[in-house]
């Protein structure tokens, strides 16, 4: 498929390890050789690992000479390309400083991404009509304590498949009190607050304790995906106080935080006044449900794992930088493991897998994410190409057929921020398919999203273009013709002119509008009405 069908004619590189697989534990092949052999011939070009079965799959006659020499033909062409054959001096990038590594502009990137990527999931006010929480003003003088299993071990933040960083790595009690501690009299304390997993009761009540004579808590609470074996129970054993929760090879059967954090969350919510702010450090979804419902936590956000980018999540609670960052994976309830088959790979069955096919209710959904400003979205259209005489209906290159999609961004808030607009495309009617029963159709597909910067009271008409094979579907052969489709972006829906919705020369859209700030940017409603 890859280099007929497709007609790649690039290098492809095995995982590593994968070349192996095949023979032990796939069972494709019965030994390494013909694993070799076999992954060559089907289009592999170099192993990550190990390659030397091939001169005894050569001489067994398994691969032909032709084989091997197409193999590294691509290999050296790739790296004449990436001028690796060039004399060193001329070699772009053999000539790299080690100043370059680690260096201050690295660690500003890496921050930069963690204030980019950063998913603000709640933000509420303490009553009705009050303020949300955050962002936490610095000026104030307040006592400020930041607990937690996160807040202060640097491997967490890391995540996996690391080397030894360069420039340092900061936490978040490190990056808050780098930027609060000693302003106008605040004072930034840190306390443990228990262990990722395992069971130690006296780290609830010692938190509970801390965060009673603080102004604000910032809870940080999450998974890990390492062992970190420095944490030692107080008879001395390795048992189970830190282990790996997440990772390769490693399933979770439960999505609920680990060990005890959860109780910590409900003990301060319930014994203290404390303000709340939980900061989830972590891999995969987690369900965070009593502190999402609970009025007594104020802002949950997700840091993802910063690695060396901690200092994004202080600038971020702290308003020097502003929220606009998405989830890119939905986050199910807890008992959707129970819902869900392993085994089981078909992503429409119920109750369906990923954003496009999930059927069941989800705490948060793919692209939610709140701001600290207000935006509004209004004026959705998607207008044919055909009708600007200034160009064709049809891509020259491809050609498919375009049509172009507007709508209008205001900034209704008080404050410059960006803002991330997801455009989906969804199928509707796509008549009598074999191949693809109508039970099956995807919900929405993610086909195109743009990160814009908006001052206050800012607006901006923003667009796409939609192509014929941005509408196709496995088992449907011209799904763009075959089916009824429209467009939704943020709060607003309308009809594609594409295929069995037609009529005119441009869809018109009729929706409400929804301002968008605290509440999730990723929910729309709308009515569709052909073009006439």
């Amino acid at each position: 498929v890859l280099r007929g069908r497709w007609g790649f004619s690039g290098l492809v590189v095995s995982d590593c390890g994968a070349v192996e697989a095949v023979a032990s534990p796939h069972r494709y092949r019965s030994s390494n050789v013909e694993a070799a052999a076999a992954t060559l011939k089907a289009g592999t070009d170099l192993s990550c690992e190990n390659y030397s079965y091939l001169h005894e799959a050569l001489r067994r006659g398994l691969v032909t000479p032709g084989h091997v020499e197409g193999a590294a033909r691509r290999a050296l062409s790739t790296r004449a390309r990436l001028g690796m054959l060039l004399p060193r001096a001329q070699q772009p990038y053999a000539n790299i400083p080690m100043s370059a590594v680690g260096s201050s502009h690295h660690l500003a990137k890496a921050i930069e991404a963690v204030e980019r990527g950063a998913v603000l999931l709640k933000n509420i006010g303490a009553g009705e009509g009050g303020a949300p929480l955050l962002p936490l003003n610095r000026h104030l003088g307040q006592r400020i304590v930041v607990a937690g299993p996160m807040a202060h071990t640097t491997e967490y933040m890391l995540g996996n498949y690391y080397g030894t960083p360069s420039g340092g790595v900061m936490t978040p009690f490190a990056a808050i009190k780098a930027l609060v501690d000693g302003r106008d009299g605040s004072l930034v304390t840190h306390h443990p607050g228990g262990r990722v997993a395992g069971w130690n009761a006296g780290g609830v009540d010692e938190t509970i304790s801390y965060c009673s004579k603080a102004d604000v808590c910032i809870l940080c609470m999450g998974t890990s995906s390492i062992d970190a074996h420095s944490a030692n129970d107080p008879q001395g054993r390795f048992s189970m106080w830190s282990p790996q929760i997440e990772g390769e090879m490693l399933d979770r059967s439960s999505l609920l935080l680990p060990g005890v954090q959860e109780d910590v969350i409900k003990g301060v919510a319930r014994y203290t006044n404390t303000s709340i702010v939980l900061l989830l450090i972590h891999g995969g979804p987690l369900d965070v449900s009593w502190a999402q419902h609970s009025a007594r936590v104020g802002a949950i956000v997700t840091a993802h794992y910063p690695g060396q980018g901690a200092g994004g999540i202080a600038n971020l609670l702290f308003g020097e930088a502003s929220f606009a960052g998405r989830l890119p994976v939905t986050w199910p309830f807890n008992n959707y493991t129970d819902q869900i088959r392993m085994g089981d790979m078909n992503m429409a069955d119920w109750p369906g897998r990923g954003y496009r096919h999930i059927a069941v209710p989800v705490l948060y959904p793919f692209g939610h994410g709140l701001s600290y400003s207000t935006f509004q979205y209004s004026h959705l259209r998607a207008v044919p190409a055909a009708t600007d005489a200034s160009e064709s209906q049809t891509s020259p290159v491809t050609g498919d057929r375009k049509v172009h999609v507007h709508v209008e961004v205001h900034n209704a808030g008080t404050r410059a921020s960006d803002e991330v607009v997801l455009l989906y495309v969804v199928p509707h009617r796509c008549g009598k398919h074999p191949g693809r029963p109508a039970h099956t159709l995807p919900r929405k597909v993610l086909k195109h999203f743009k990160r814009v910067h908006m001052k206050a009271n800012g607006r901006q008409v923003m667009r796409f273009t939609i192509t014929s094979a941005d509408l196709q579907l496995h088992g449907i052969q011209d799904a763009s013709a075959q089916c009824e489709w429209s467009v939704q972006v943020s709060n607003l829906s309308c009809a594609l002119p594409f295929g069995r919705v037609v009529g005119g020369s441009t869809a018109f859209c009729l929706s409400l509008q929804l301002t968008v700030s605290w509440i999730s940017r990723s929910l729309w409603l709308g009515v569709m009405l052909p073009a006439h």
